[in-house]
């Protein structure tokens, strides 16, 4: 059965994500199957992302009624302006995403699909991951399975901001037409949004996420720098 992983999206008030990672660290620092735990700097501002292996159906529920019916959920109550809670299941032939460091910098692309555009984006991932892997780290690839349908997701770490700009600006895939495995089955992407360490930077307006700051095991590590 493919993996399934625990997504979380927390958009906060401006200014506050130094705060908001410091108390998620207190929240979540023990948590064993915490993956990722990054913030947006470039683009669609203000929001945190937390992917955390899923556990049975039965505790994800308990754990999410938990964090609806508490005061201050994650430890950021007081911050968040928008909160959405999101089952994801990987594409079967991608490895589980594993703690370490992967980036520092992360591209995570999402998009909405058509009602039957989820077959083939699997078959177009299935046969274009082996040659993207030469280009940077494809550390996901997946689709929600709770809430609005269909939502794809792929994620991919990236070395440097300059790594970045260049995917931005040129794309240099070993795909051979040069165009996102999903771009055939697609209805819209997300907005551009493009993350890069702390420091705002131009990028280009193709539908990407340059997400950074915390590595995959911050529980691990007990840092959220």
């Amino acid at each position: 059965m493919a993996e399934s992983y625990d997504v979380t999206l927390a958009t906060i008030r401006p200014g506050t994500h130094p705060q908001a990672l410091a108390a998620i660290e207190k929240t979540l620092t023990d948590d064993l199957g915490l993956l990722a735990c990054w913030y947006c700097d470039i683009g669609a501002l203000n929001r945190i992302l937390i992917i955390r292996k899923s556990a049975d159906a039965a505790k994800v529920i308990e754990n999410r009624f938990a964090a609806l019916s508490a005061r201050n959920p994650l430890g950021i109550g007081e911050f968040i302006t928008d909160l959405s809670l999101d089952t994801y299941a990987s594409f079967d032939f991608m490895p589980p995403l594993r703690p370490g460091a992967h980036g520092p910098c992360y591209e995570v692309r999402s998009y909405v699909l058509k009602p039957d555009g989820l077959a083939p984006t699997i078959e177009l991932w299935r046969k274009s991951v082996p040659g993207r892997v030469s280009v940077s780290p494809v550390l996901a690839a997946m689709v929600a399975v709770t809430g609005a349908a269909i939502r794809f997701m792929c994620i991919s770490g990236r070395i440097s901001l300059a790594m970045s700009a260049r995917g931005c600006a040129k794309k240099p895939s070993p795909m051979a037409s040069g165009r996102h495995p999903a771009d055939r089955v697609i209805w819209y992407r997300s907005r551009p949004t493009s993350i890069c360490r702390r420091r705002s930077r131009q990028c280009d307006e193709r539908p990407c996420f340059f997400v950074a700051g915390l590595d995959p095991a911050i529980h691990a590590e007990s840092t959220l720098a």
